[in-house]
């Protein structure tokens, strides 16, 4: 496992947990594209990464929010689902997850409804979340199949997010 790649993870996992992410949103987006150039650096330099590796970099090229970066985010999980195969390990099904975000926000960037149901959005008046618009012709099946909740599961999570 890269270190590298992990610290920088877990910078970015910190920084989504912060109680004040919302208030500090610009200062970490700044950051955030901080971590991604270091992320990029560091997979042109290396000649082999491991399913961890490829978790932790799509992980933070899915936060970058940009059509580019996002693009990256779900070529990287593209390629761990490959080495995962069939495996329902913790990472394997992380990865699905992450390649189904990936994918959904690929999708909201291009302004069409999501597949999974994994992007919410605040509510106009800041209190609250709600989901997305959802492609409804995607069966629960398939998003099972990526470890994202089934259609109804994601609305009952939106009332729930804080």
């Amino acid at each position: 496992m890269n270190k590298a790649l992990k610290i920088l993870f877990q910078e970015d996992v910190a920084d989504r947990k912060a109680p004040d992410f919302q208030e500090r949103f610009s200062e970490i987006a700044k950051r955030d594209k901080a971590r991604m150039k270091k992320v990029s650096n560091i997979i042109r330099d290396t000649n082999t990464l491991e399913l961890q590796d490829l978790y932790h970099a799509s992980f933070i090229f899915h936060h970058q929010g940009t059509k580019v970066a996002t693009q990256k985010a779900r070529s990287l999980t593209k390629e761990g689902i490959k080495i995962c195969g069939e495996k329902k390990t913790k990472i394997c099904n992380r990865m699905r997850w992450l390649h189904a975000a990936a994918t959904d926000r690929l999708l909201i960037l291009d302004k069409k409804p999501q597949k999974y149901g994994t992007q919410y959005r605040r509510l106009k008046n800041g209190k609250g979340f709600k989901l997305h618009p959802v492609d409804p012709k995607v069966a629960d099946q398939e998003r099972i199949d990526l470890n994202v909740p089934t259609l109804a599961e994601a609305r009952i999570n939106a009332k729930n997010i804080k």
